[in-house]
This record gives structure tokens, sequence and C-alpha cells, in this order.
């Protein structure tokens, strides 16, 4: 081992569950576990709530680590990034300690196998809802660097970590861009030519004349993807989209080819409408792909924008579903198909923008994945630890 590392416990050189002083009856920034992303640092705020018991509490730059399965499995671990806030009871919460461990080492520490390999296999509960034991991992005994060294290794990963979040940012004001089209040109009718259009009244409000208000059904097929549990999957890179806002797992095959529209189909989240520019299984999800429409982006834009209404088809009380059949009840102005065709031409440039934005970050996690590991296990070159 080198001269700058020594070996400690983990609890030595962070604060496990932190204390943050926030009042109860108080407004406060709160994090979902759903706001987590698999392989991104950062997460932020999901709005704002009235702290009323139990929950983790944080502060900026605290490391999240998800302790229930499969957000555990699936590696849902992230750095906050706000002002003091409180979040799921399903997170252990893990802060550096001053003088002796820095905050972004800390969080590339909790994403290594050495820190979740252990939390994984001291889950126990009922099937589903199994926790990992926090003793699993605070006596744990690791190589771990002086601060100066911690704070280089953190360096490097962080460069490819900003370099996604500003990817990321880029691709939430090109989407931005994309809905204020779609809607001046179907929800305001300023699509070009609309000058020589009479508007007239529909259970829609005022349409152009001559169009007509149909089902979503009538224009395209909305398919059931085919359910895939953990236990029969082969591990892989392809992403296993069902019922949450981030895939479930990641299998070896895809039933589905990119672009497509995921309408999620159960769950606190049935009804939320994504879209993948890789291939993907469709599993407890509705999709649309290019098997069913040239129009791909059209469809998207519209059911973003009519998300609200989308989340309304939920059925049921303790499971909450969202079928095809309903979506395909939608009403929706029927677009002649040669302004869909010039539409579709013209928004298809920011979606491949988007595209190629979403396969940059895929290399840069990918680089730093496998960096990670020999960084923190202090495996690279002296130079790396000493320049």
């Amino acid at each position: 081992m080198k001269n700058n590392w020594r070996k400690v416990r983990f609890e030595d050189c962070v604060e496990i569950h932190p204390k943050v002083k926030l009042e109860r009856g108080g407004e406060y920034p709160f994090v979902m576990m759903e706001a987590i992303q698999p392989g991104t640092k950062y997460v932020s705020p999901s709005g704002e709530k009235q702290l009323k018991g139990g929950g983790s509490k944080f502060e900026d730059r605290d490391t999240l680590f998800a302790r229930i399965t499969p957000c555990l499995e699936n590696g849902k671990i992230a750095q906050y990034r706000g002002s003091p806030a409180f979040g799921s009871t399903e997170f252990f919460v893990f802060r550096a300690k001053s003088a002796i461990s820095d905050p972004d080492y800390i969080y590339y520490l909790s994403t290594t196998k050495t820190i979740r390999s252990p939390a994984e296999k001291s889950m126990a509960g009922a099937s589903g809802r199994q926790r990992a034991d926090i003793a699993s991992i605070k006596d744990l005994v690791i190589n771990f660097p002086d601060l100066p060294t911690q704070r280089r290794i953190a360096s490097i990963l962080s460069a490819y970590d900003d370099l996604i979040e500003n990817n990321n940012r880029r691709i939430k004001i090109i989407e931005q861009m994309a809905q204020m089209i779609y809607s001046e040109w179907f929800v305001n009718f300023r699509f070009p030519g609309h000058e020589k259009v009479n508007m007239v009244d529909s259970k829609l409000g005022k349409i152009p004349e001559k169009w007509e208000v149909i089902t979503l059904g009538e224009k395209v097929d909305i398919a059931k993807g085919k359910s895939i549990t953990r236990e029969i999957i082969i591990e892989g890179a392809v992403p296993v989209v069902a019922g949450g806002l981030s895939p479930a797992y990641f299998h070896n095959k895809a039933n589905t080819k990119a672009p497509v529209i995921t309408i999620s189909a159960s769950g606190a989240n049935s009804g939320y409408v994504n879209i993948y520019y890789e291939d993907i299984w469709a599993s407890d999800c509705s999709f649309i792909d290019r098997n069913t429409t040239k129009y791909l982006y059209y469809f998207y834009l519209l059911l973003k924008n009519r998300q609200n209404e989308v989340t309304n088809f939920q059925r049921g009380a303790a499971q909450p579903h969202v079928y095809p059949k309903d979506l395909m009840r939608l009403e929706v102005v029927d677009i002649p198909g040669e302004i869909l065709d010039d539409f579709e031409g013209k928004i298809s440039i920011s979606f491949q923008m988007m595209a190629n934005l979403v396969n940059m970050n895929k290399i840069l996690v990918q680089t730093r994945d496998l960096l990670l590991p020999k960084l923190i296990g202090g495996e690279v070159g002296r130079e790396i630890y000493d320049r």
C-alpha cells in the first residue's frame, strides 16, 4: 500500500446519518427515491414538502445511498446538491468528516463494490422490501488515502460527472425548446400557413376548419410490454423499462429498437411518459416505436404535453395501472399528414441532438466507471496520486 494510504473503518472517515436541524411542520426541499438516477452523480430537490415526522435528513454534498431492494442493486446512490433537506426513509446518509475526508471522494467510494457488496449481502426482510443493515458498512475496514490524495482522485472523476451534468442540462433545454415548438404548432395552431386557415369550435376548443377530433388509437397503435423479472434476466447493458421513472434493471437483449416512447404501466408513476434513444426491453410499460408510426417525435411531444391527462388514466388504489386501451381513448386533433411530415422533419434535428448527447454521456459513464475502481483501489500509477 502506498505511504499515503492506511486501513481504517468506514465510520472513522464518514459521519453516518449526520444531524441536520429541520423543524417539524416546516416546509423543506424533499428528495424522492425516483429522483436518483443510477450512474448520475448529482441529485437536486424534487420539490418542497412539509416535514411531518421521520425521513432521512441531509445537507449540500452529503451522499444518499439507497438501502432497499431493488434500488440499492440498481445503484441509486447520489450526492445531494442544495439547501438542508429531507427525503425517503430508505436512504443511508454519509457525510465527509472535516479534515479527514472529502465529500466527492466519499460519494465515489460509496458507489464501489467495496461498500455496495457488503450492503447488498446484508439485506433482510420480506420479499421485495428487503433492506441493508448499516452495521455491514460502518465497521468495514477499507484502504483510505490522505485528504490531498482523495481530492486528486475526486477531481479526476468529477471532471467526467461535470461533463455529464452539463450534457443533461443541454438535453433539458433542447427538449423544452421542442415542447415550445410543438405548442406553437399544435396548441396555438400557428403552424406554417395558419394565416390562411379558419378556426372552428370542437370538443377540444378552437381547431382549424376541416380538422377533426379523433382518438389516439385511430392514429397509432400502443403496444404492451413483455414482463420480465430480475430472477430471469441475463445481466447486460439493455435497460429494462418497467413502472418507475428509470430502468428497473439491465438485460442482455432488447424487445424494441430506439427511438422508443414508453408509458409506465403500474405503480405510483404509472402513466409517466419517457423516450429512450437506445434499444430497450419494454417490460411493465406500454410503448410506441418506429414499427407503429413514422411520427414518433410528434407523438412523444403530444403525450408529454398531455402528461396530466395520461396520468389521470390510472386505475386502482393500492396498485394504480395505466393500460394501452385507455391511452388509445385519449382525444386528439387529427393533424393532416403533410403538416406532420413538415413538423417531424424539422423537430428531428432537435431529437438527434439529444440522442447524440445521451450517447456521449454513455461513453463518459463507461470511461468513468472503468477508472473509478482503479483510482479508489490505488491501482493506477503513482504519478496520479502524487501530482
